[in-house]
């Protein structure tokens, strides 16, 4: 993964890091979280399974107490005819209720991308959690972070498919993600990241009365007038709504299939976005370790570090197309 990349991702991760359980930050990560769930079902996988070379599983468990079915979201691990996940629970003292579910009832069902499969869960211990460890850190270095936030070891969990159909879906993965279809895969997955970043930054920004305030230009909004000027100039913390919408619409034309216009669309859309979120007054406050803000930081830096990929990989993407 690449620099930019693996600073998106970083970024995103390090916001469930800073929110509070029952906070606002809380509530808004949740619904992304389950928007990225139906996003991913509705489109098989088209928008959701990759970022760059990192695969995005949904994994199907038994609830422990209800007895019904709970998806989540998770990175996953390649292992031969086996897939690995990890417990991390963003470094939470307690180990996530997904984890706590097929400990229960092992049997669980994986998707990746459009293909489904049957797999038996095991908590793996000794030199195969160790392998298996460093195996994910390559991927997602973040999980260090989560390692030291915590005292309890975050579990890795094997995936064992029960039968041949299961292991050849795994199987596929371990072909590399490489020209123009790896690089508009990127690009999609990183702007459906950035587009639900700004969708947090507005409804932060609308209940805040955080108007756009871009001090080089002397362009200064009102807060009674946020709900007006956000179609207009956008917030204190997102772009323009007609930005948006035309982020929204290229991403799900490239997600469909290889288009050129979409992508260096969105190249240019980040282009923008970043140079808007440097010069936004209110965005350089919240970077700042001074003005930091448990909610409004992490959304903030995820939304920046997501426009930047979109920036150089929408050029990629455009180029290769």
């Amino acid at each position: 993964m690449g620099t930019i990349d693996a600073t998106a991702s970083r970024a995103f991760a390090r916001t469930a890091m800073a929110v509070r359980p029952g906070s606002t930050g809380s509530r808004v990560l949740s619904a992304a979280f389950r928007g990225h769930v139906r996003l991913y079902r509705a489109t098989g996988g088209r928008i959701g399974a990759r970022m760059d070379t990192a695969v995005l599983c949904l994994l199907t468990t038994t609830g422990r107490v209800s007895g019904a079915p709970r998806t989540h979201v998770l990175g996953c691990v390649l292992d031969g005819e086996h897939l690995a996940v990890v417990a991390s629970n963003s470094g939470s003292p307690e180990h996530p209720q997904w984890y706590r579910n097929l400990v229960a009832e092992p049997r669980v069902r994986v998707q990746i991308g459009p293909r489904a499969f049957t797999a038996v869960a095991r908590t793996t211990s000794g030199q195969e959690r160790e392998r298996l460890w460093r195996r994910a850190l390559d991927t997602a270095g973040i999980l260090e972070d989560y390692q030291r936030r915590t005292t309890r070891q975050l579990p890795v969990v094997l995936l064992e498919p029960v039968d041949a159909r299961g292991a050849e879906v795994v199987a596929a993965l371990a072909e590399p993600v490489t020209g123009s279809a790896g690089v508009q895969r990127a690009l999609v997955a990183a702007s459906t990241v950035q587009l639900a970043a700004q969708l947090a930054g507005q409804v932060l920004a609308l209940r805040r009365g955080a108007a756009f305030d871009v001090a080089l230009l002397r362009w200064r909004g009102r807060p009674e007038r946020i709900g007006r000027d956000s179609w207009l100039y956008g917030t204190g913390f997102s772009a323009p709504v007609p930005m948006m919408v035309l982020q929204a619409v290229s991403t799900v034309r490239l997600a469909r299939a290889p288009q050129p216009v979409a992508a260096r669309a969105l190249g240019v859309l980040g282009t923008v976005m970043v140079l808007g979120y440097v010069v936004e007054r209110e965005t350089r406050a919240v970077l700042r370790p001074a003005g930091r803000d448990p909610v409004a930081t992490p959304v903030v830096a995820t939304c920046l570090a997501t426009a930047a990929v979109m920036a150089r990989w929408g050029r990629r993407a455009a180029t290769r197309g």
